[in-house]
């Protein structure tokens, strides 16, 4: 007769995360008191921007650029 096969059992109150475990969001308050602050909300000295202007005409040519209302 052969030993029994060892069977690990799996305790989901030990669990320190998982689907069985509920875990306090640290963001949520400050997400939702309006005072989350994104990469788009932070100014630097110097900063460049970059604007992306795309045709709605597949293969067009450009013949000109105005340029006077951007500078």
């Amino acid at each position: 007769m052969s030993a029994p096969a060892l069977q690990i059992q799996f305790d989901p109150a030990s669990a320190r995360f998982g689907a069985s475990r509920s875990q306090k969001r640290l963001e949520d308050d400050r997400l939702l008191l309006g005072r989350g602050v994104f990469s788009d909300d932070r100014e630097f000295s110097g900063a460049a921007w970059l604007v992306l202007v795309r045709s709605p005409h597949a293969h067009a040519r450009i013949m000109e650029i105005h340029l006077e209302e951007i500078r």
